[in-house]
């Protein structure tokens, strides 16, 4: 769990990174994030790690191994080298399973999922991991079997992050939980990207991928811009998805709502003639300054709230509504059926801006 923040609280986080990086780990620590805390300074440093060849990182690797053994032949190292390197990973995989798991069956997630406690996915994790993570398991039929049935558990776990998150919608927010459900979700994260290391040697440069992953986690979790940016990135998706759920209103998806939105573009264009005629009577009148404008804002604001009370709509300030509700679609567009839904909103959306044009005309 390098990188993976310790705190939910931002002054706490800050305090906590502010010392890092006044105070430097000490250079006999032999945990990875101290190792790499020392070793990668440079925000370019994942970048050029990115870019090594499989190739030389198994040399580089060997190397290492064949040394810290003590002059070990050198013949054997590829055999032992996959022999650590699959250990390791497969010990870090439990490790953050066992932690997932306590962050979905502790009482503050536990008790915001529908269900009995032994059906939620949390609750066969490591059931999973284990016979994933068997010694001496080839990677025949039945590996694939239990991989497969290891990933469905994880993206169980995406499912009841995304239920939590709906409980705290209905119920109130709590930081604790939101923190906790931001950290299990970086730690399944993490887990994704150490079983495509493990198991997927179609992805080139994975290793050097998982390394620079890792640079890049630990120099964010030192950070202090990242921690700010971070949290403001939380505050704007939340208030995007709040503007998506009244952008929702305005996308049409049949005949009807479609007519319904012409029929309330036709009340928005009528209130705006009346608008402007009014402008130009205020003008005309060539009172004082501060009068004129007084008037201009009264004509102005009386306007915007007559088409709000009476649900009508104007072309120009639709898309500040539906942008945030397409945006809000973004985040099941890793999924072919989550691009469907993406596609098939824009055209809506399309449909509906033209539809909310042609009515204020």
């Amino acid at each position: 769990d390098t990188g993976v923040a310790s705190h939910p609280g931002i002054w706490s986080e800050m305090a906590d990174r502010l010392q890092a990086r006044f105070l430097p780990p000490p250079p006999n620590r032999s945990d990875m994030a101290g190792l790499f805390a020392l070793l990668f300074v440079d925000e370019n440093d994942a970048d050029w790690v990115e870019t090594l060849d499989d190739e030389l990182v198994e040399r580089l690797a060997q190397a290492l191994l064949v040394g810290a053994e003590g002059g070990a032949e050198e013949g054997d190292g590829v055999k032992r080298l996959r022999k650590a390197r699959e250990a390791t990973l497969t010990a870090s995989i439990q490790v953050l399973v066992s932690q997932v798991k306590a962050t979905g069956l502790s009482q503050a997630i536990r008790s915001r999922l529908r269900g009995r406690v032994d059906e939620t996915p949390f609750f066969r994790l490591d059931r999973a991991v284990a016979a994933l993570c068997e010694e001496g398991l080839a990677h025949d039929d039945a590996f694939v079997h239990r991989l497969n049935y290891f990933r469905g558990l994880l993206d169980g776990c995406h499912a009841a992050a995304r239920q939590v998150y709906e409980d705290l919608e209905e119920n109130g927010v709590s930081v604790e939980v939101v923190f906790q459900i931001e950290r299990m979700k970086a730690r399944l994260a993490r887990i994704d990207l150490l079983l495509t290391a493990w198991v997927d040697p179609s992805h080139h440069g994975r290793h050097a991928h998982l390394i620079a992953e890792l640079i890049r986690s630990t120099q964010a979790r030192r950070s202090v811009g990242h921690l700010m940016s971070s949290s403001f990135a939380q505050l704007a998706r939340k208030v995007v998805e709040r503007s998506a759920e009244s952008g929702e209103h305005y996308i049409t998806r049949d005949r009807k709502e479609y007519a319904e939105l012409m029929r309330a573009a036709m009340g928005g264009g009528l209130v705006t003639v009346l608008t402007v005629y009014l402008k130009f009577l205020i003008y005309g009148l060539h009172l004082d300054k501060f009068i004129e404008g007084f008037l201009a804002s009264l004509n102005y604001a009386g306007s915007f709230l007559a088409i709000h009370f009476a649900h009508f709509t104007l072309a120009t300030k639709q898309p500040a509504m539906t942008g945030p509700a397409l945006a809000h679609r973004l985040d099941g567009a890793g999924r072919p059926e989550g691009r469907e839904i993406f596609v098939d909103d824009t055209i809506a959306m399309i449909r509906s801006n033209a539809a909310a044009i042609f009515g204020n005309l």
